[in-house]
């Protein structure tokens, strides 16, 4: 698993009367498992850029080398390329279409050259990933599961490729926070157990830092910012600068801090802030 992205450059209708620049010399790159958060206010080229990762858009300038395959050179493996790198668009459920959850989910493995009972046992894997039973709901049809239960449902028929990558682009939008919680689970126990790097684009700054690892802010079509969520949120001014704020328990602790109450400048989660809370009360009992 790697990803190598070199002075990426993408210009949409090149040369047109509608030539827009989205992506401007974008460079980074990801070698060992990790989940990657990718921020930055609408428009800064965030869905361009990861469209790029399986080949769905191509370098207008640049490269882009994702498990080896150079997106531009190798068009022979972009087939494969699209197997190991799984897409879970925004909304993903409304791309359900089949008669049954199951069947929905085996779609991607139409061609794959697997046995029935092969695939059979994939779908149930994928579903077990998604905590979604097979025996309750494979036999169902998708239009009758809860919103929550769809999305699933749709991240399952990604997973069941087995992806090296999996790219999430805001994979809990619309979601009440149960919802959020369970794609945060999902995201969390894909990437332990199968060691795969998980890129997702969100907006949710109290998300990024209790998920990620690691934070690409991008600001008009380049990367403004990259490294751990400590290091990228510590600097507010700047991530305010770009359109963007810092996690809820930050700003909490912030407020704390010009009160006079002494936790710790760089809490970033609500576990972090209330054993801060915790550890200054008993400090004051003692």
């Amino acid at each position: 698993m790697s990803i190598v992205v070199k002075n990426l450059t993408h210009i949409y209708d090149q040369g047109g009367p509608f030539e827009a620049k989205a992506l401007d010399g974008v460079s980074f790159e990801a070698h060992e498992p990790a989940i990657i958060g990718l921020m930055g206010h609408t428009g800064c080229g965030k869905s361009t850029l990861v469209q790029h990762l399986n080949a769905l858009l191509l370098p207008t300038a640049g490269s882009v080398v994702v498990c080896g395959i150079d997106t531009r050179t190798d068009k022979s493996r972009l087939r494969e390329l699209r197997h190991r790198v799984g897409m879970v668009f925004q909304y993903p459920e409304y791309q359900l279409f089949e008669e049954t959850v199951a069947r929905d989910i085996a779609f991607g493995l139409r061609d794959s050259g697997l046995s029935e009972e092969e695939k059979k046992k994939r779908v149930r894997a994928a579903m077990e990933e998604v905590a979604l039973d097979y025996d309750t709901y494979a036999e169902k049809s998708p239009f009758d599961l809860s919103g929550g239960q769809k999305r699933r449902a749709a991240i399952a028929g990604v997973l069941v490729m087995e992806p090296e990558i999996l790219v999430m682009d805001e994979p809990a939008a619309g979601l009440d926070p149960r919802g959020k919680e369970e794609i945060d689970d999902i995201i969390r126990r894909y990437h332990e157990k199968h060691g795969a790097t998980v890129l997702i684009v969100t907006h949710n700054m109290d998300e990024a830092a209790a998920l990620c690892s690691r934070i690409l802010v991008m600001e008009n079509g380049t990367i403004a910012a990259d490294g751990s969520p400590r290091q990228v949120f510590s600097d507010a001014e700047r991530v305010k600068a770009v359109g963007l704020d810092v996690p809820y328990a930050a700003r909490t602790a912030a407020a704390l801090i010009s009160r006079g109450v002494p936790v710790r400048p760089d809490v970033l989660t609500v576990e972090e802030l209330a054993a801060e809370i915790l550890r200054i009360k008993e400090e004051r009992r003692a």
